[in-house]
């Protein structure tokens, strides 16, 4: 199963195998590696920018308008 991930929102940046790091797609629904059958690790991009509070602004009144 595919993932479509909206990149301007997704501050992954790659997955890897907790025992032997081999690397896996964030883009794909997977929680352990396949090589080792550990949990895998995301590494997350913590130099993006953070969201602009006008499209906090602009977004639904849900609950999800703090995801981006």
């Amino acid at each position: 199963m595919n993932l479509t991930v909206a990149p301007s929102l997704s501050r992954i940046h790659s997955l890897h195998c907790a025992r032997c790091h081999t690397p896996y797609s964030p883009f794909e629904l997977q929680s352990v590696s396949a090589c080792c059958q550990q949990p895998l690790v995301a590494d997350y991009d913590l130099h993006h920018p953070p969201t602009p509070a006008e499209a906090i602004d602009q977004a639904d009144s849900s609950m999800w308008r703090y995801g981006a």
